[in-house]
């Protein structure tokens, strides 16, 4: 099957490199279930030839609400990552709060720390607080993500019918208009829907690569339809 997706594997491999094509920064590859979109996806991140680059892959399948999502994400993070994050955190819960060193002894309690401020912040009792907050939390996501010395490839997998729209609202309307605006983050998005742009926000599509996958099935039909006109 990954033979038919030649020049999708290329265009993700085009993602781990220092310099990437600003338009191509997003990813999005749709298809039925069976095309072999997931397969796609792990073969291409465990691509040992690629250039070094941090990988963080995300399934959304079990992912209910942002809040999950963003502490799926802390937990797939590099050390390094974590002292901005860390701080740019407790600056949204006690500003005067010192931010212990991290160290490779420390990193897991320290990535608890975060997971538990960030499920604090987002239980606030009106949704506009919440949403303020989560703005919040994206943005020192993206700002620690793009600290990286290496370029940072996110993939989210299984964006599908199921996801809920508030993952739908966050990933289109707060991640994706964010890593527009980063050099080091590149995106990519498998499922059987594409992400939406929304209304009044940053427009991302313009960075995005959309690629349609037909799987077996239409790889089959071709081969047929080709014999048929020898």
């Amino acid at each position: 099957m990954l033979a038919n997706y030649r020049e999708e594997r290329e265009l993700i491999a085009s993602l781990f490199g220092k310099q990437c094509d600003e338009r191509q920064k997003i990813i999005a590859l749709r298809g039925e279930a069976g095309s072999g979109k997931s397969t796609l996806l792990r073969t291409c991140l465990r691509d040992k030839t690629l250039p070094l680059a941090r990988i963080t892959g995300i399934d959304l399948r079990q992912k209910t609400g942002v809040a999950a999502l963003l502490i799926a994400l802390v937990e797939k993070l590099e050390t390094d990552h974590l002292p901005y994050l860390g701080e740019k955190i407790a600056n949204l819960t006690q500003p005067s709060q010192q931010i212990i060193e991290v160290t490779g002894n420390t990193t897991k309690g320290w990535k608890n720390q975060i997971n538990n401020q960030i499920t604090v912040l987002l239980q606030r009792e009106t949704s506009e607080e919440r949403l303020e907050r989560q703005h919040s939390l994206t943005s020192a996501l993206v700002e620690a993500l793009s600290h990286s010395p290496d370029p940072v490839v996110v993939a989210f997998d299984q964006y599908d019918a199921g996801v809920t729209e508030e993952i739908q609202m966050w990933l289109g309307g707060e991640f994706l208009p964010r890593v527009i605006r980063t050099e080091q983050v590149r995106v990519v998005v498998a499922g059987q829907t594409w992400p939406q742009g929304h209304d009044g926000i940053a427009d991302w599509t313009d960075y995005c690569t959309k690629r349609e996958l037909g799987g077996v099935r239409e790889a089959h039909e071709l081969r047929l339809d080709g014999r048929h006109h020898l």
